[in-house]
């Protein structure tokens, strides 16, 4: 065992032992009435002691440490050291060296609680700060040597009463300032708040008292009276805040197998209190010896139905606050599906991992959804810690995995524990369906704003195609057939030649009805396959000398319906646009297939702007590749020009 070790279990036996010392003597009416007022805070320091002892194990050159220690230490010596004197000397005096040593162990212990203030939960502050806690050791130190050398049994000394007064207002006055600096970092910081917060109201609570209570205290005579309760909180609030912070945010990350020691031993230490007092208060107030079986037996009575019922309850209640609701994983399961029920698609990530956070008390908790074939943060909450790991539980539905859960454990815990596994696997059970299912409602809604948005661009490319093309040739064909009616008899020769006018744009405008017709529905698909189609447009669109389409292509299965109308209208599309504005020359396709239909087409033209604005053309690419689950890419070739890529998946297109 180290040093460290040795010193903390034998600090915890001397101080334990000192307070049942203390609580025997109250009990059995050793020390005088006037004086039973102590009590409490023996009482109190049942609590406060077990914490010096942990961090004395854990951390033992911990400013906070020492500083807690050496005041415990000293309360509590001061504490015996004066039951012993009152249960030997009553309220004769005790001379003047029991006054200084009094004294002594007085300036000792309480002066050190702005100390206390000062260094938690850092340590010795730097900077101006440690100029001021320099200012504190000082000021300990003079009362400390004041108390040795004066005493207060023929009054103090003018210069040592100064002196006093002075050292009490730097104590007093640093401690406010460091308490009011904690608040305010308790409230700024949110990553220290729950550590800090506590010790924060603590410390206030305490300067307040000084400040305010206490010279009230002087004027206002009914105020002593709160004394016995004020005083025993002000000794024991902070030594217990830092106990909450330990054991609530695992404070220093000391392990929760030591915060869990620290409840044992304070849970068994109470009961065992509460035991002896009621053996003794049963011997005294009927009046039989306390070793008599009514006196053993009724307080055994009190505990075994009264007291473990209130500790297994309490007991429970600090296992909520630590591990949430692990132990109920159906309370767990009903509100994951509650949050559920009531979340839109988008909020479902951000709803599992709400639940699971609150439910157990986890620090940092995130959710990745899968996407295109690659995992995507959707939700993330809690501070995460870099030096923590973080363990992956993998949601299932389907066979498949359609997201991750990512947890890091509590503070304090190197891993997760065997009830937490069980529950947050049970949790990515029904997570994976519901995550399943949001994803799917999610591309069906992008899928049915995709077909409404490539319905309204056919309609814009058929009106526009219908009044830019068909429209001017139907009107000039009716006005060339009233012109042809109103001279056929006076002059028969112009109307002939208004006819033969006629004819040729009926025969124009019938070529734009059939061309409008082959768009809606691509010609040659079902009788030439989707290369015969896209050769037969190449060589429509060819211009010799001037502009040429090549098709190639290389053992293309057979494709489903959707795949090749998608591809034959993606290709037309970029092969148009070459065509008419890419004042290119050439402009080869090229069609492979590998589980996927690869299309690509590629120009020698002018290429892309710097910022291109996408048109109805480059949409409608777009909406017909994302409909059938595909990707299309827009770029610049290698030589210069246009280049578009599509790949459109087979087979899980019917």
């Amino acid at each position: 065992m180290s040093r460290s070790r040795i010193l903390a279990s034998g600090f915890g036996v001397y101080c334990l032992g000192s307070l049942a010392l203390n609580l025997a003597l109250h009990a059995d009416g050793s020390i005088p009435q006037e004086h039973a007022g102590w009590s409490p805070i023996v009482a109190l320091f049942v609590f406060v002691v077990p914490v010096a002892v942990v961090l004395l194990w854990h951390l033992p050159r911990h400013p906070v440490t020492v500083i807690l220690a050496v005041y415990v230490g000293g309360q509590v010596t001061g504490l015996v050291l004066g039951s012993l004197l009152l249960a030997v000397w009553g309220d004769r005096p005790l001379g003047y060296d029991s006054a200084r040593l009094g004294n002594a162990l007085w300036a000792l212990s309480l002066p050190l609680l702005p100390l206390l203030i000062m260094v938690f939960p850092d340590g010795v502050p730097e900077g101006r700060w440690c100029r001021v806690f320099h200012a504190q050791v000082a000021a300990v130190a003079v009362l400390a040597v004041t108390a040795l050398v004066d005493s207060p049994d023929d009054g103090f000394h003018p210069v040592v009463a100064v002196l006093s007064a002075v050292c009490g207002v730097v104590l007093i006055g640093t401690a406010a300032v460091a308490a009011v600096r904690l608040g305010v970092r308790a409230v700024r910081d949110r990553e220290v708040r729950g550590e800090v917060a506590t010790f924060a109201v603590a410390a206030l609570f305490i300067v307040s008292t000084y400040v305010v209570v206490a010279p009230l205290s002087l004027v206002l005579p009914g105020l002593e009276k709160l004394a016995p309760i004020v005083f025993p909180v002000v000794v024991a609030a902070l030594p217990a805040a830092i106990g909450y912070a330990v054991l609530r945010h695992h404070l220093f990350g000391i392990s929760l197998v030591l915060s869990r020691l620290l409840v044992a031993a304070m849970s068994t230490l109470v009961i065992a209190v509460i035991y002896v007092a009621g053996v003794l208060a049963v011997a005294a107030a009927f009046g039989v010896p306390g070793g008599s079986l009514p006196a053993v037996l009724v307080p055994a009575v009190l505990v075994a139905f009264v007291i473990l019922p209130a500790y297994r309850g309490l007991q429970a209640m600090v296992a909520r606050a630590v591990y949430g609701t692990r132990g109920d994983p159906l309370a767990v399961l009903r509100t994951l599906s509650q949050h559920l029920a009531q979340a839109s698609p988008e909020d479902v990530p951000d709803r599992i991992v709400h639940v699971l956070r609150e439910s157990l008390r986890l620090p940092w908790v995130a959710l990745d959804v899968e996407q295109d074939g690659t995992y995507t943060r959707a939700a993330e909450q809690g501070v995460r810690d870099a030096s923590s790991p973080v363990e992956r539980f993998d949601l299932s539905y389907a066979g498949g995995v359609p997201g991750h859960l990512l947890v890091q454990s509590r503070r304090g815990e190197r891993t997760l524990g065997r009830l937490d596994r069980r529950l947050i696997r049970q949790v990515a059970d029904q997570a994976g369906a519901a995550v399943a299912a949001a994803g799917y409602i999610g591309e069906l809604t992008l899928s049915r704003e995709r077909l409404v948005l490539g319905r309204e661009a056919e309609r814009a490319r058929l009106r526009r195609d219908l009044h830019d093309g068909l429209g001017p040739a139907l009107a000039g064909l009716t006005l060339a057939l009233t012109a042809a009616r109103r001279i056929l008899r006076s002059d028969p020769d112009t109307a002939d030649i208004l006819l033969q006018t006629a004819q040729t744009e009926a025969g124009t405008s019938w070529a734009d009805v059939r061309r409008i017709l082959d768009d809606l529905r691509p010609p040659g698909l079902e009788e030439l396959g989707l290369v015969g189609a896209l050769e037969e447009r190449g060589r429509a669109l060819s211009r010799p000398g001037e502009f040429t389409v090549t098709v190639a292509a290389d053992g293309l299965p057979p494709l489903p319906t959707a795949v090749e109308t998608a591809a034959y209208r993606i290709a037309l599309e970029a092969m148009s646009n070459s065509a008419r504005h890419a004042y290119a020359r050439r402009c080869a396709v090229a069609v492979t297939a590998d589980g996927q239909l690869h299309l690509t087409v590629e120009d020698d033209g002018a290429g892309l702007p710097a910022q291109p604005i996408p048109g109805v053309g480059i949409q409608s690419m777009h909406a017909r590749a994302a409909d059938l689950g595909g990707l299309l890419r827009l770029g610049l070739a290698d030589g210069g020009g246009t280049r578009v890529v599509a790949d459109l998946p087979i087979q899980a297109v019917p």
